[in-house]
């Protein structure tokens, strides 16, 4: 007998099959998004190799509450000079 696939794993394969890209970091679907304090969702290019998140070359989904929103612009700030 076949797994059975959740609704969020179904859901996932028809977001990526209508085209929609598959991002580094958080999934789509990941526990992070539904947290209590998350306030945020972040797609960003990690331009760097000394990122605090990702790797050089990769487009990576964070979702964040404030403060960790906030890291994110400090951190952009930062690569701007």
């Amino acid at each position: 007998m076949p797994e059975r696939k959740t609704v969020g794993q179904l859901m996932e394969e028809m977001r990526l099959k209508a085209g929609a890209q598959n991002y580094h970091g958080h999934e789509y679907m990941d526990l992070e998004r539904f947290a209590e304090d998350t306030r945020h969702m972040i797609i960003f290019d990690v331009l760097t190799n000394d990122s605090p998140v990702g790797w050089k070359g990769e487009r990576t989904r964070l979702f964040l509450s404030d403060t960790g929103y906030e890291k994110a612009l400090d951190s952009q700030a930062k690569g701007a000079d």
